[in-house]
């Protein structure tokens, strides 16, 4: 129950100072689609802490869900102020539902938005989030869609889940940021769409950690089936034995494309039954395994795969071949009519072009 970009209808109210949005949100009745235009803009000084309210005195109730759209007449936006002491310029949480439809700006020692328990947080096409030490963070059960607008120039995770969180990315930008998506223990990424630019990293997989019950313990990346995605996936390994993945960290599904390289690190030991990547679709790029990892290629790779000692890739074989870590590779150059061949040592799970050897 996700509201849609709202400008076109009359707000339910409009608020010109942080006070006045601070009450509208408090004050907004639960079980309705509520309006919340921005005329001006405002500075914000402390957390907007946004929580279901019980309307019932009776202590067994259930807190009843608040719909709560953010939306901003042309050019007016939030900014920051303060650093929040570390936190959020938004906390949500309990059960409310929060669409944010407008542009907030951080001040780089700050989070913008931060979403925990049960809260539902949407951004659509006129979002803009920017500025901050961090974008967007979903912790615990809450939820995260993105179906457009623009997550960009914050320092570190321009959005982040950890701790059980899910978070759908169909639209939008995120651009410029630390790392583009981080997805954290227990937590999970569908991607169907959106654009990755200028990130130091795309979209970042956490290393699995210690969990009751273990099978709770890896973080996972899945490409929906018939989506488009650019991007490059980075995988971390572990260090410290018995962490493996319990489960398949990246599936890329039947007949969807991503167009990046994808980059798994290693582990102490064999992660088990489960690839650390599933690939039924079709991957644009380059895959390095590291030490005691798994690819299943059930679709079609167009790149080169490397494999750290321990690692292995079954099934289809990648249209670019495959190459050992740590052992010599033969790369026959041709131009002019003359041929050079030069044998090179792929380390490090680095991979190398023939201009690289030029």
């Amino acid at each position: 129950a996700f509201l849609p970009t709202a400008h076109a209808a009359e707000p339910d109210k409009t608020v010109t100072t942080e006070e006045e949005l601070r009450t509208a949100l408090k004050n907004a009745p639960p079980e309705n689609n509520f309006t919340i235009q921005l005329t001006r803009n405002i500075e914000i000084t402390n957390t907007l802490t946004i929580y279901d309210d019980k309307t019932s005195p009776d202590p067994s109730a259930q807190p009843e869900t608040r719909y709560i759209t953010i939306i901003a007449v042309d050019g007016v936006k939030l900014t920051a102020s303060q650093d929040f002491g570390g936190g959020s310029m938004f906390d949500v949480g309990g059960h409310t539902r929060l669409t944010i439809d407008c542009e907030i700006e951080g001040n780089g020692r700050c989070s913008i938005v931060s979403a925990t328990d049960s809260a539902s947080l949407t951004l659509t096409p006129n979002a803009d989030l920017h500025g901050g030490s961090s974008g967007v963070s979903v912790n615990g059960a809450a939820s995260f869609r993105m179906t457009g607008g623009r997550v960009h120039d914050n320092s570190g995770d321009g959005i982040s889940v950890n701790s059980g969180g899910s978070i759908q990315i169909s639209g939008g930008s995120i651009e410029n940021n630390g790392t583009g998506v981080y997805v954290g223990s227990n937590s999970n990424l569908s991607l169907k769409g959106g654009t990755f630019t200028g990130n130091t990293n795309d979209v970042v997989i956490g290393a699995p950690t210690q969990s009751t019950p273990p099978s709770s313990n890896t973080p996972s990346v899945t490409i929906d089936a018939d989506s488009n995605v650019t991007a490059n996936i980075r995988i971390d390994g572990s260090s410290t034995p018995p962490v493996p993945p319990t489960a398949t960290q990246l599936t890329i599904e039947q007949g969807a494309m991503l167009t990046g390289d994808v980059s798994v690190g290693s582990f102490q030991i064999n992660n088990g039954p489960q690839p650390n990547v599933q690939n039924q679709g079709t991957i644009d790029g380059n895959v390095s395994l590291g030490a005691n990892t798994k690819l299943q290629n059930d679709g079609t790779i167009k790149g080169v795969v490397v494999t750290e000692e321990g690692a292995s890739a079954a099934g289809n074989h990648p249209e670019g071949g495959t190459v050992s870590a740590g052992t010599p590779y033969t790369i026959t150059a041709t131009a002019g009519g003359r041929s050079a061949t030069v044998s090179v040592t792929v380390s490090n799970l680095a991979l190398h072009t023939v201009e690289d050897f030029e």
